[in-house]
């Protein structure tokens, strides 16, 4: 009994879904036929002796059709199908609030199915109505009972064992569309971290989107857990010269008149650098903003390479004099790049200064340009302090520091190989690092060639 239950409702729903698929499409067409051949709901005047379009749309299943206007009034009503029944106009009525299409399905006092199929229709003239098509659909329910005494009474072995395999398939097929649906539900409530394990066996289209969504949650819970040491990091470096200055300027207010014009003078002066410390801070920062929107915009000419590195060699000399660190380079080839002279400058200034603030007094800076195919590469070599590997990957972090002592001591925001690398990206370049903790660095700039001369 369940299981004729079962069959027949199922040839029930196929039938249903495709009559209404038609109903919807007869009653668009009806609608679309109405707008285009009267303008306004008050010319309605159907003969159907002579409107053959409006009888095609009847077709040969008993329907009706009728169109009734935004106040209930039946505008037109195509015969006397169903006359014995009362019309409901419950679905005509949702039609005309919600403005959107309905299908139904009603009995009519013979106990036969009939399909009421409502469509809005909006007329040239600005007027409302509802379209509604009704049709009998009786046969569906026939056919329907009559298929399943049949395949009951043919094929009961076979249905039981096709139910057997569609359930044991339908299983095998729910249970990993389960886990992804536990894994996206996981994933709305921030736990980046679930990862949903594939079931053995065929490589099949569930197993990728499996792994897929696992490369998915991976790469979000590493932007959360980025997003979070951001904003700490941020905040951590706001906070410290602002506490700086309260320090410095609550010591002036409790000393009032005691402390020396000298000293006062010290004390705005470290304030002053404090202030300029945090702008530097928050400017960097909105920069980066804008680079990670890529809306920089790049006065790229064809130029030297060597033109911008230079410049900063000669900008940084003071800064490697002051340690007796010696900068060696020789005179660069003409090697022309297509690039923005300011912003090129500014990336060789980053790693040149980044060079000689992490080298020992008395040290060294080898600057070289080297010519490949289509490329030219810069690069910066130090003898200073080295990069351990496990840090090497994370030096382009935003706000990432290796020895985060000595930086305080060399000053600078940790946004300054954050910017760098950005700004190369723009110019369709790379930089690689190669370092060893204690033996020092090279900082390797990638430019595409535009020719050589």
């Amino acid at each position: 009994m369940i299981l004729s239950n079962l069959i027949q409702g199922f040839l029930v729903n196929r039938g249903l879904d495709q009559a209404m698929i038609g109903a919807y499409s007869r009653a668009g067409d009806i609608a679309e036929y109405v707008n285009e051949t009267y303008f306004s709901l008050r010319r309605l005047n159907f003969d159907l002796t002579t409107d053959y379009r409006m009888q095609s749309f009847l077709g040969a299943t008993p329907s009706r059709i009728l169109i009734v206007t935004q106040d209930e009034r039946v505008a037109f009503d195509s015969g006397d199908e169903y006359s014995s029944d009362v019309v409901h106009l419950s679905s005509v009525k949702a039609s005309l609030n919600s403005e959107s299409s309905d299908s139904q399905v009603y009995l009519d006092r013979l106990n036969n199915h009939l399909m009421y199929t409502t469509i809005p229709l909006l007329m040239r003239d600005g007027d409302r109505a509802s379209v509604l098509y009704i049709q009998d659909i009786e046969s569906i329910f026939v056919q329907g009972r009559q298929l399943t005494s049949r395949m009951l009474l043919i094929g009961i072995p076979f249905v039981i064992l096709s139910s057997m395999l569609v359930m044991y398939s339908s299983g095998r097929m729910l249970r990993p569309l389960h886990e992804l649906k536990m894994g996206v539900e996981a994933m709305t409530r921030g736990r980046y971290d679930y990862e949903i394990q594939p079931e053995g066996g065929a490589d099949d289209e569930l197993q990728q989107i499996s792994r897929s969504f696992n490369v998915l949650a991976r790469r979000l819970y590493e932007i959360d857990q980025q997003q979070s040491e951001f904003v700490s990091n941020v905040s951590h470096e706001l906070k410290t010269p602002i506490a700086s200055m309260k320090i410095i300027s609550q010591s002036l207010v409790e000393s009032k008149d005691q402390v020396e014009k000298a000293v006062i003078f010290d004390f705005l002066e470290d304030i002053s650098q404090e202030s300029d410390r945090l702008s530097e801070i928050v400017d960097d920062l909105l920069y980066v903003a804008t680079l990670q929107k890529r809306d920089v915009g790049l006065k790229l000419e064809t130029r030297p390479i060597g033109r911008a590195l230079e410049d900063a060699i000669h900008l940084i000399e003071p800064l490697a004099g002051e340690k007796n660190i010696s900068l060696e380079y020789p005179k660069f080839d003409k090697i022309l790049v297509e690039y923005d002279y300011n912003k090129m400058k500014q990336v060789f200034i980053n790693l040149l200064s980044n060079a000689v603030k992490y080298t020992e007094a008395g040290g060294r800076v080898a600057i070289r340009q080297l010519s490949e195919k289509d490329d030219v590469l810069i690069e910066i070599e130090d003898n200073g302090i080295g990069i351990p590997a496990e840090d090497v990957e994370y030096i382009f972090d935003r706000f990432y520091r290796v020895d985060k002592h000595r930086s305080r001591q060399v000053g600078g925001t940790g946004l300054g190989l954050n910017i760098t690398k950005q700004l190369i990206s723009l110019h369709n370049g790379r930089i690689e690092v190669h370092s060893e903790a204690g033996l020092g660095s090279i900082f390797v700039v990638i430019l595409p060639k535009r020719y050589q001369v």
